[in-house]
């Protein structure tokens, strides 16, 4: 085994730098104009691609270097189930054996073996993400859903590729609020693992707020600055020595004096209280006999909420949420068993793009298509001009209707085009890969990212 394919420290693997030079060997197949698969195609900058993502994202990596705002993906998670899709990358013990070398371990046969259950999958993911990355403009980001399967290696992966400073959280999408009373330990959550491209210059914004968090805004008092919600006004006295100044009594509106809470101080002392006091900023109680809190004024905070890292499905939406996305859209079929909430994509876009700026978002695992549906829905609810780039490959589905899962989430896009209301543009354009020996449309590539950047856009019934 190659010596560069371990490093001092990191993730290595049999075979890792053979799965690093898979992003600079040629590809395969070329982009292809696919007539008559897209919809509303002649002035719409979305796009569709069917093909195998690998050699996409080798035709983007110069057209569109450093261009795309949000790479959101939701890759197999190696679970070693059968979805629509193949979701177990195990080699075989010979296989991986060769791999390697034909070494032995002196820990055991499991130890030994255990890496042909991840490699195949690392052999995936590595070129794909690397490729991801040169796509990336300066203020993007890069979102990934991922399970316990594979997470730890992933991260790993991401600290490699991205640099480990670019690491901006591992958040936790509460992908279910049903308990599974037969397991050791009920799984509720998927992780979603968020690198900047450069984290000095990534853009985040702030989430709206619901209107659960805006009816904690209220005005009982009347106050012409308008609608405020109160906070205490004494902290935790870790050291009651030192804060003893900060501890007096307060005279009250009808008279009476209070003290802080027993092991709590004010939070300032008393010419800072007085001050507020004048200004009409402590609030005693509808009676005026109570402890002073701090109000704090809707007008004065920021303009949303901090995204954090719990992301509950009454926000963000559940797996069973996105089924019934599907069976709204498709009636009583049910054509994909794991797709994402709607919600989900949305509030990722609300966090990591602009409505106003045009931002690309790439998703290379489109599946389904839930991230073209939320781009469309997000733009509709704030006028955005954001644009999708969606890549599936043509695995087969078994039903005669959409016999591949591109054609399935190019149905999807059709039929969600009908049911998203508000402004924006909801077609799309489409585009296959073909073997470069049958290349026939040498400027297709070229339609694709003009049509995506928002130049001059190619007419024709694709």
């Amino acid at each position: 085994m190659p010596h560069s394919d371990y490093p001092q420290f990191g993730l290595f693997w049999p075979g890792k730098t053979a799965a690093r030079a898979c992003a600079d060997a040629p590809a395969h197949t070329v982009v292809s104009t696919d007539f008559g698969a897209g919809l509303q195609c002649e002035s719409s900058p979305h796009a569709f691609v069917e093909g195998d993502n690998l050699d996409v994202l080798k035709q983007l990596r110069t057209p569109l270097a450093g261009r795309v705002r949000l790479i959101f993906i939701d890759p197999p998670y190696n679970t070693g189930q059968q979805f629509v899709y193949p979701d177990r990358f195990v080699e075989g013990t010979a296989t991986y054996r060769k791999r390697e070398g034909g070494a032995r371990r002196s820990s055991g046969k499991g130890a030994a073996d255990s890496g042909r259950f991840h490699v195949a999958w690392l052999d995936l993911m590595l070129p794909r993400l690397l490729l991801a990355r040169e796509l990336l403009a300066q203020n993007g980001a890069l979102v990934v859903t991922i399970d316990d399967h594979e997470v730890h290696h992933l991260r790993m992966l991401l600290d490699e590729v991205f640099g480990r400073e670019h690491f901006v959280a591992c958040c936790a999408w509460q992908k279910s609020a049903a308990k599974k009373n037969k397991a050791l330990v009920s799984k509720s959550h998927d992780h979603v693992l968020i690198y900047a491209r450069d984290v000095r210059k990534w853009e985040r914004n702030l989430w709206p707020r619901t209107e659960a968090q805006l009816k904690a805004y209220r005005n009982p008092d009347n106050d012409p600055r308008g609608r405020w919600q109160s906070v205490a006004y004494s902290v935790p006295s870790e050291d009651a020595h030192r804060r003893a100044a900060y501890r007096y009594a307060i005279e009250t509106p009808s008279g009476s004096t209070v003290e802080p809470p027993a092991g709590r101080h004010w939070n300032g002392l008393p010419d800072r209280t007085a001050r507020l006091q004048r200004d009409g900023r402590l609030w005693f109680g509808r009676a005026g006999d109570r402890r002073p809190r701090l109000k704090v004024f809707l007008s004065e905070v920021q303009g949303g909420i901090v995204p954090d890292t719990w992301w509950d499905h009454e926000r963000f939406g559940s797996n069973q949420q996105a089924k019934k996305e599907l069976l709204a859209i498709f009636g009583e079929a049910e054509p994909f068993s794991t797709p994402k909430p709607v919600r989900l994509v949305q509030r990722v876009l609300e966090m990591a793009t602009s409505p106003d700026q045009q931002d690309i978002v790439v998703d290379f695992f489109a599946g389904s298509g839930t991230t073209g549906h939320a781009v469309w829905q997000q733009n509709a609810l704030d006028g955005g001009d954001r644009r999708f780039l969606l890549v599936e490959q043509s695995h087969p589905t078994g039903d005669a209707a959409w016999p591949t899962t591109a054609a399935l989430a190019r149905e999807r896009l059709r039929r969600a085009s009908a049911v998203v209301d508000g402004p924006g543009d909801r077609g799309f354009r489409a585009f296959r890969m073909v073997p470069v020996d049958h290349a026939h449309d040498l400027t297709a590539i070229g339609a694709l990212v003009q049509g995506i950047l928002g130049g001059t856009r190619t007419a024709g019934g694709l």
